[in-house]
């Protein structure tokens, strides 16, 4: 089994609790700010560690 870092793990963790807090049925930006702000944040955390993994085996 792979060990994934606690970077990743925390970045995957904020953007599942944010797609989970959506609201689905209004999907507007004043109604879900902080799902949005926790997907955008999660996706960041994400892809900036999923990058300095690649950039530090090179």
């Amino acid at each position: 089994m792979k060990k994934i870092g606690i970077i990743k793990f925390m970045g995957i963790l904020i953007l599942t609790l944010g797609i989970t807090d959506l609201n689905f049925e209004n999907l507007n930006f004043d109604v879900n700010v902080k799902a949005f702000a926790a997907i955008i944040i999660g996706i960041i955390i994400t892809i900036l560690s999923f990058l300095a993994t690649k950039k530090l085996k090179d």
